[in-house]
C-alpha cells in the first residue's frame, strides 16, 4: 500500500500563508496589469479580422497639416518629446537603483548573497517587461497606433518601438520597486517578532520605494502625453479629426494614470500597513506619533500623483493643439 499523506500541520500552513503576505506588494501590482491587459485585450484590441478604432491611417494622412505653424508646433513637441523620454530614462534608472539599495538594506541577514539577489530580481523584471513589450507590438491596429503611424511615423519610423522601449522600462523599474518591497517585509524566520527599532528601519525603506516609484510613473504618464501630443501637432486643431484624436488623447493618458495610480497603491499599501500593524503591537505610542497629519499627506499625494499626472499630460496636448495652424 502508499504511504498516506499526512496533513499539513497548522503550523506550517500558518508559515506558508505568512510567505504569501511578504509577496503581496508584488501580487496586486501584477493583478491590476494583467486585469488591464485582459479587459484591453478581451474590448479594445483591434486587428485586421476584427478593425474597431475609430480612424485608421489612411483616414488621418489626408488631414495632417503641411503649414509653416504645424511644422514649428510638431517641432515643439518634438523636442518637448525628446526632454521627457530623456527624464523617463534617468527616472527608471534611478527606480531600478533605488530597489537595489532597499534590497541591500532590507536583506541583512543575507549578507553574502544580496548582490546576487539584486541581480537576478532586476534581470527577471527586465526579461518580463521585455516579454510583455514583445506582446504588445502585435497591437498595430489600435487607434494610437494608426495615429502615431500617420503623423510621427513620417519623420521616426520606429515610433512604435521606442515607445514599447520606454513602457518595459517603466515596467522594470515598477517591478523591481515591488520586489524590492518584498523585501522588506521578508523574515527568514518567521516566527521571530522585530522590536521597534527594526520595525522603523524597515518603515523608513519603504519611503523611497513609494517616493521614486510614484514620480518614476508620473513621468510615464507625462512621456505617453508628450508622444500623443507630438501626433497631435501635425492635425489642425479646429478640424473634426484633430477635435476626435484630442478626446482620444485625454481618454488614454486619464486611464494610463488611474492604471498607474493602482499599481504605486498596490506596491506601497500592503507593506505600510503591515509594517504598521506590527509597530502598534510592539510600540504603540510610536505608531501613534507617525499617524500624523504632516506625514501622511505627502503620502497621500504620492500615491495619487501619477492620476493627477493624466490631466497636466493632457494639458500639455491642448498647448501643443493650440500651436498648430491650418491646411
Amino acid at each position: 500500500m502508499g504511504a498516506v499523506l499526512e496533513p499539513e500541520s497548522p503550523a506550517r500552513a500558518s508559515n506558508w500563508q505568512k510567505r504569501i503576505v511578504y509577496f503581496l506588494p508584488l501580487i496586486l501590482p501584477i493583478a491590476v496589469l494583467l486585469t488591464f491587459v485582459g479587459f484591453y485585450k478581451q474590448f479594445l484590441l483591434c486587428s485586421a479580422e476584427h478593425p474597431c478604432a475609430p480612424f485608421t491611417t489612411s483616414e488621418i494622412l489626408p488631414n495632417v497639416s503641411t503649414s509653416d505653424q504645424t511644422r514649428v508646433a510638431a517641432y515643439v513637441a518634438r523636442a518637448s518629446w525628446t526632454l521627457i523620454n530623456g527624464v523617463h530614462f534617468l527616472a527608471c534608472l534611478f527606480a531600478v537603483i533605488t530597489a537595489g539599495y532597499v534590497i541591500y538594506h532590507a536583506l541583512s541577514d543575507y549578507k553574502n548573497h544580496r548582490r546576487m539577489i539584486i541581480l537576478l530580481t532586476v534581470a527577471a523584471a527586465f526579461d518580463i517587461a521585455l516579454g510583455v513589450s514583445l506582446f504588445t507590438l502585435k497591437d498595430v491596429f489600435s487607434p494610437a497606433q494608426q495615429l502615431q503611424q500617420a503623423t510621427i511615423g513620417s519623420v521616426l519610423p520606429a515610433i512604435s518601438k521606442y515607445n514599447r522601449l520606454a513602457e518595459a522600462l517603466s515596467l522594470t523599474g515598477a517591478l523591481s520597486l515591488a520586489a524590492a518591497t518584498c523585501a522588506v517585509l521578508w523574515q527568514r524566520n518567521v516566527k521571530q517578532k522585530l522590536d521597534e527599532e527594526q520595525l522603523q528601519q524597515r518603515i523608513s525603506l519603504l519611503k523611497p520605494v513609494l517616493y521614486v516609484g510614484a514620480a518614476a510613473l508620473v513621468i510615464a504618464v507625462l512621456r505617453l502625453a508628450a508622444t500623443h501630443a507630438w501626433a497631435v501637432s501635425y492635425l489642425p486643431p479646429d478640424s473634426d479629426v484633430g477635435r476626435a484624436v484630442t478626446s482620444l488623447t485625454t481618454g488614454i493618458v486619464g486611464s494610463l494614470g488611474t492604471t498607474y495610480t493602482l499599481v504605486i497603491a498596490g506596491i506601497y499599501v500592503p507593506a505600510a500597513l503591515i509594517l504598521r500593524s506590527r509597530l502598534k503591537e510592539e510600540a504603540p505610542a510610536a505608531a501613534a506619533s507617525t499617524n500624523t497629519w504632516s506625514q501622511i499627506v505627502p503620502k497621500v499625494i504620492a500615491l495619487i500623483a501619477p492620476f493627477l499626472a493624466g490631466p497636466l499630460g493632457n494639458l500639455l496636448v491642448d498647448v501643443v493643439n493650440s500651436l498648430g495652424g491650418g491646411k
